[in-house]
This record gives structure tokens, sequence and C-alpha cells, in this order.
């Protein structure tokens, strides 16, 4: 795995029927992914959205009107972490560890404003962020418009 201040990919985690964890490194790199991904969901804000290529999580949750808390867009901030429950993400820029620490990573939390899928990933949107949805923000990613903070 690279390390925490390094772009690179997040290792893939898989929640077994008794609840443990397992981990081991997701196949391929960013730049294979010939598919869009889905993304899906869990928890009170269930739902799937599809992702289009090289999309990032955030990207793709606010363009399907998800109002997901976002600061920087650019991971310096930290306030758009969702939990990754399965699936492999990849960072294409580097990540601060002072934003996302080793030890979040592990607890599969992940930045969701830098955060590309690489295949289909669930992931639990953070308390503040259940349940809130946005129209505007569907109208904004169709106009090419980032949606204000």
């Amino acid at each position: 795995m690279p390390n925490s201040g390094s772009a690179g990919r997040v290792r893939r985690r898989s929640v077994s029927a008794t609840g443990s964890r397992s981990w081991w490194p997701g196949p391929g790199t960013p730049n294979e992914r010939t598919h869009m991904a889905r993304i899906t969901l869990v928890g009170e804000a269930a739902g799937e959205v599809e992702s289009r290529d090289d999309e990032t999580v955030l990207a793709a949750l606010h363009r399907a009107g998800h109002a997901v808390r976002s600061g920087c867009r650019r991971g310096g901030c930290g306030i758009c972490k969702v939990d990754l429950v399965e699936g492999d993400v990849a960072y294409t820029h580097p990540v601060a560890p002072s934003v996302l620490s080793d030890a979040e990573r592990a607890d599969g939390a992940c930045l969701s404003c830098r955060a590309v899928p690489e295949g289909d990933v669930a992931v639990r949107l953070r308390e503040h962020d259940r349940g809130k949805h946005n129209g505007l923000f569907a109208l904004y990613a169709s106009l090419g418009i980032t949606p204000p903070s």
C-alpha cells in the first residue's frame, strides 16, 4: 500500500457475513478502468449512482443530487470523508496524512473528492450527510457548474 502522503490505490475491503474484514490489493491501476462504476450507498441513505469514467465519488454523488458536504474539493480539508464498505478506490493525487491517516484508511475512510472508484463500490455517508438530497446539485452538475460549499 502506498504511504499516506502519496497518490495510489486504497486496498479493497470486504465484510463477511460475520462482520470480519479482510484486506487484499485490488487489481489494475486507475488508468486501466474500462467501464463506469456503480456506487452503492448503504445505510440510511440507500441508493445507487453510476459514476462516469475517472469521476470522483463526490462528483458522482453531487451529480445524482446527494448533498454530501465538501470544502476544498482537492483533498486538503477532509470534510468530504465517506466510509468505504466494499470495493477499490484510487487516488490520482497525493492525500496528506494529516487529512486521512493510516488508521482512518484501515477503518475504510476515504476522501470522496479525490477517490475514483476502480470498479463497483459501496460507501456509507457520514451522519451529517445522511438523507440529504439537493436537486440543485444535480442541476449544477448537468450544467458543469461546481456546487457551492
